[in-house]
């Protein structure tokens, strides 16, 4: 199996390993859905440029050698966070439109269990 190959299967299984939808995978990685899946099925160019875009939006990076990659459950729990801030600072935009205000304590809650519901719930949820 060519090298090329080999870091796609491994950029495949790493992708599935997280729960990432081939359409979630293009939208982080900067790439169109069927670009995506030619690459993944080796019948696109598989450029660097693509395969170290992919690798990004799965937190592996290639041509690394030896440097392991970050594990799942910590890429997993970073996207919890990312989403869960999100989410709370659009809560609290909302709120302050509606001129209420969320205690910051309470804010801090609300992105805890925010990330506590993105770990526990769909891949679709985490990775949308």
């Amino acid at each position: 199996m060519s090298p090329c190959k080999n870091i796609l299967n491994e950029l495949e299984d790493r992708r599935i390993e997280l729960g990432m939808s081939i359409a979630a995978l293009a939208r982080i990685a900067g790439l169109s859905k069927a670009t995506v899946q030619k690459a993944l099925r080796g019948s696109g160019t598989d450029s660097f440029s693509t395969m170290h875009a992919i690798g990004g939006a799965v937190s592996m990076e290639i041509g690394s050698g030896t440097k392991k990659p970050v594990p799942v459950k910590t890429v997993r729990r970073n996207q919890a966070k990312s989403k869960a801030e999100f989410i709370v600072r659009l809560v609290a935009g909302n709120s302050a439109l509606e001129n209420h205000r969320i205690d910051p304590k309470r804010a801090s809650q609300l992105q805890r269990e925010a990330t506590k519901q993105l770990l526990g719930g769909s891949n679709l949820a985490l990775w949308a």
